[in-house]
């Protein structure tokens, strides 16, 4: 039968107890982003989310068949935007033409990189499909809460406006 010295059960016990003290980051904020397609910017304020999860659009100006989700992913360093085109045309989109803006409610404007090309969507989004876009958070932005909008913009003729959650982004 083995048995350990009083030094080696001290060091383990004191290396148990700090290992316990040691905390995992924290979680960023959970935000959530829905949007519809916006064909211009000057109607981005006419679609407003509601506290009870809706939303108000102008039909002729807007089109709800093209929308998309977002969400901060892992520990909030990115942007996970999934689009679903239940239109009857495909989506144009082009890793060099595509862009992804936010916009703070205190006026900021950042450009959310897109990661390498290897793992974007290819081609296009076709009727009654989905894609997934990975973008960076950027640096700059210190608190969610503070994201008036993210525009998605594909190919040269999709623009996508996404507003936070009423509910999560308080």
């Amino acid at each position: 039968m083995r048995f350990f010295s009083f030094k080696t059960v001290l060091v383990v016990m004191v290396i148990s107890s700090l290992t316990g003290c040691i905390s995992m980051p924290e979680m960023p904020e959970r935000l959530q982003l829905y949007g519809i397609e916006v064909r211009s910017e000057s109607y981005d304020d006419r679609f407003v989310r509601k506290s009870s999860g809706g939303y108000n659009y102008l039909p002729s100006k807007m089109n709800s068949k093209i929308y998309a989700f977002g969400a901060l992913t892992g520990y909030g360093d990115r942007f996970r935007i999934s689009i679903y085109n239940t239109s009857n045309k495909p989506i144009n989109s082009n890793y060099f033409s595509d862009k992804f803006e936010l916009f703070t409610k205190d006026g900021k404007q950042y450009i959310l990189e897109a990661g390498s090309i290897t793992g974007y969507p290819k081609g296009h989004i076709n009727p009654d499909d989905n894609a997934i876009f990975y973008v960076d958070k950027p640096k700059g932005l210190k608190r969610e809460s503070n994201i008036a909008k993210i525009v998605v913009r594909l190919g040269y003729d999709t623009r996508i406006v996404l507003k936070p959650d009423l509910k999560t982004s308080k």
